[in-house]
């Protein structure tokens, strides 16, 4: 998709149209634009794209939206430093994906064996920088 056709789309005002720009943005500086958009779904596609800046993958890791927090989780081009931050979240399902995440650091998933939530302990378990 050419880059006028995402700017087209990412000042849609319908969000099917955003979400679109979100899922298939290449550019760094129209991904940094769409992770403000006031829609969590739009948010949460620029935090699912592989090709979201890390710094802005970072910002997205305080979003309010869990949703958008548990995708930043996910990404594998999140920093380590913000995979520590996001270990601790609130929210189940985004310490799942932390503990899902290849580059998550084998200490913050040693520190999950210490919860009874069989939720995160399975991606724990298969997850290959557990240690043995």
């Amino acid at each position: 998709m050419t880059r006028e056709k995402i700017e087209n789309l990412m000042y849609s005002e319908d969000i099917n149209d955003r979400e679109t720009a979100a899922r298939n943005a290449t550019q760094e500086d129209i991904l940094s634009e769409l992770a403000n958009d006031r829609r969590a779904g739009v948010r949460e596609l620029v935090a699912w794209n592989e090709n979201t800046p890390e710094s802005v993958l970072h910002d997205l890791s305080k979003d309010r939206s869990y949703y958008v927090r548990m995708a930043v989780a996910a990404n594998k081009h999140t920093l380590i430093d913000t995979l520590y931050d996001l270990s601790n979240d609130s929210q189940c399902d985004v310490r799942v994906r932390v503990a899902l995440n290849k580059n998550t650091p084998s200490d913050i998933l040693v520190s999950y064996l210490d919860t009874e939530d069989q939720r995160v302990l399975v991606p724990v378990a298969i997850n290959p920088n557990t240690p043995i």
